[in-house]
């Protein structure tokens, strides 16, 4: 599972985008401190899931129905 929550008024939204969704290694770790460097919220690890209550701390979401 890969997330990241960002303002969507950040200006490097298109280089944040394009790390996203990248595969290589390198530019996976650029992502990562890219995150960091402008306080967005994120989380990556391919092998594991998170619970829903987890997930929802993370992300500005509004949950009308749980189920």
């Amino acid at each position: 599972m890969k997330f990241c929550a960002i303002s969507n008024e950040n200006k490097q939204i298109k280089t944040l985008k394009k790390l996203f969704y990248s595969t290589d290694p390198a530019d996976i770790v650029k992502w990562q401190l890219f995150c960091v460097d402008n306080g967005a919220s994120f989380y990556f690890d391919e092998d594991k899931w998170l619970l829903w209550d987890e997930f929802i701390q993370q992300v500005p979401l509004q949950v009308y129905d749980r189920d």
